[in-house]
């Protein structure tokens, strides 16, 4: 069983998983048997699903790294991305002490990442609110996991300063040599408003930080320190917007290197966009982070559209 870990299953395994509510047994055949109670419980709920196993058979009882993707895998190698950055809202851990009082505390066992690997994940963001659900311990065993299966970590490490380095992907030639079409459009885009920077010398990367801010559950405690484990924190300061623009004209080639920060901030379910959030995540966009998403809200919210031809 695949933990949840922030991964986005596909609709089909999501239906799958809420149609198994009505499944009530099945025999060899895989057909559902009902009993005279169901069946008037059926008759007196119309519209009730039939069962998984009906439709489409029953579940293989040996399902690789790959099947929780589902659909996804299909969708995505149609895409042809360049870079796979996702948001790994998870402890991967066989720690057992969870963060006291906090509640929700999600994990999945380190063999899970053989599923990030079927996926192309080469970056796992977790500047988020459960990367710590199992103490440092928890979050140690994570970055051994990640890191020994070659995936990146954007905003979490052993220390502040290795927490808040950008995640740095070399983008592969096209087959004609050149940067493929989406990352030379991209890169184009972000000279506009790149500063000087190192010289350009082996092509495209790509350049992933992550931040966490304590609106959407990151605790301060969380925080990477100089020789303490952890989360790179933001507030929603202009001061703090400048600093990371500054890492990222730093960090940047001119005419190629692709920013992108990944925000986790904002509560659960809402439905408006803080005037803070606003103000912060513009000051990123118009300065050096011409790429920006931000999480936790669960829910699609408005999305500002800048003067930049990036987005």
């Amino acid at each position: 069983m695949f933990a949840y870990s922030g991964l986005l299953p596909s609709r089909r395994i999501v239906l799958s998983t809420l149609l198994g509510a009505f499944t009530f047994g099945s025999n060899a055949s895989g057909a559902t048997p009902a009993s005279p109670q169901q069946a008037a419980m059926a008759a007196r709920l119309p519209g009730v699903p039939k069962p998984p196993g009906t439709v489409n058979g029953k579940l293989p009882e040996r399902r690789g790294p790959e099947y929780p993707w589902g659909v996804a895998l299909q969708d995505m190698e149609a895409m042809r991305p360049d870079v796979r950055v996702i948001n790994l809202e998870t402890a991967m851990t066989t720690h057992d002490k969870p963060w006291p009082d906090k509640g929700i505390n999600y994990r999945c066992h380190p063999g899970n990442v053989a599923t990030l690997k079927a996926g192309g994940v080469q970056v796992a963001g977790l500047a988020n609110n459960h990367c710590l659900d199992w103490q440092i311990p928890g979050l140690m065993e994570t970055l051994e996991t990640l890191e020994g299966a070659g995936i990146m970590v954007a905003g979490a490490g052993r220390n502040a300063s290795q927490a808040c380095r950008p995640t740095v992907i070399q983008l592969p030639p096209a087959a004609d040599g050149q940067p493929s079409r989406s990352a030379a459009a991209a890169a184009a885009a972000d000279a506009d408003t790149a500063p000087a920077g190192p010289e350009d010398v082996d092509g495209p990367r790509v350049l992933v930080w992550g931040l966490g801010h304590e609106s959407s559950g990151v605790y301060d405690e969380w925080e990477a320190g100089e020789a303490r484990p952890g989360v790179c924190m933001t507030d929603l300061s202009a001061a703090h917007a400048a600093r990371v623009g500054a890492a990222a004209a730093a960090a940047k080639r001119p005419g190629s290197d692709i920013a992108v920060v990944s925000l986790h901030v904002g509560s659960n379910w809402g439905f408006t966009v803080p005037e803070a959030q606003r103000q912060f995540t513009r000051a990123l966009i118009q300065g050096w982070i011409p790429r920006l998403y931000a999480l936790t809200a669960w829910r699609a919210l408005a999305c500002p559209l800048p003067p930049s031809p990036s987005l």
